[in-house]
């Protein structure tokens, strides 16, 4: 199975057209969307996800801490939000956790750490077989992908413990964009896309073998 994974469209309508393109000539089976799609503009938000509908493509996604927090809800025959659920394609279990935990900016979609780990855990149990797959806005904390430019790690330790517990086969997040790369905990292998509104993205092969490439747009 081939996944094209992004995040960070920061309510750029380019960048969600770039990514539809590229799902459509590269013969991809799922697209992953791990937040920041359209920075609390719910109207923006139905508008990116119908572009992302029209490829026919099955689509998952979880908001960010910027998004509107009814986009958690968002239900669609081939585009949906997994935000406290798992979706099963393929033999691969896919589980979402959107928003962030509680900063100093007062965005819309933030909850105490507490609450991130309830959710998980409650999605988690809803899982009875697949290889699992973690899709979270926010990276695991004390990693080279939640590393902020001032140095501070600014993942989530909820979202680590999950992963040290469940010990998923993949993580895919976004949030600090400056944290995009390729980075591993036990035997979870973590990827974060980059913003796409910067041109950034990621193409994952699931096959017996998980291969990450990061990548980028051409202009």
């Amino acid at each position: 199975m081939r996944l094209l994974a992004c995040a960070d469209f920061h309510g750029s309508r380019k960048a969600v057209e770039k990514v539809s393109d590229l799902a459509l000539r590269e013969e991809t089976d799922l697209i992953v969307v791990a937040g920041d799609i359209a920075n609390n503009s719910l109207r923006t938000a139905a508008e990116f996800l119908g572009i992302l509908k029209k490829t026919n493509l099955p689509t998952l996604f979880v908001p960010s801490n910027l998004d509107s927090e009814s986009l958690a809800d968002w239900h669609d025959a081939s585009v949906k939000s997994i935000h406290g659920r798992a979706y099963n394609c393929q033999g691969f279990v896919f589980l979402g956790l959107g928003g962030a935990s509680k900063g100093p900016f007062y965005t819309p979609f933030e909850y105490e750490e507490s609450e991130a780990a309830s959710t998980l855990d409650e999605a988690y149990r809803s899982v009875k077989q697949g290889r699992l797959i973690l899709v979270s806005h926010s990276p695991p904390k004390n990693t080279s992908l939640d590393r902020t430019f001032s140095g501070v790690h600014a993942g989530s330790i909820s979202v680590r413990r999950f992963i040290e517990k469940a010990q998923p086969i993949l993580v895919i997040c976004a949030h600090i964009h400056e944290g995009r790369g390729v980075d591993q905990i036990g035997k979870t292998m973590l990827v974060n896309t980059g913003a796409a509104f910067h041109d950034y993205y990621a193409t994952l092969r699931l096959n017996e073998e998980l291969k990450i490439d990061l990548a980028r747009f051409s202009e």
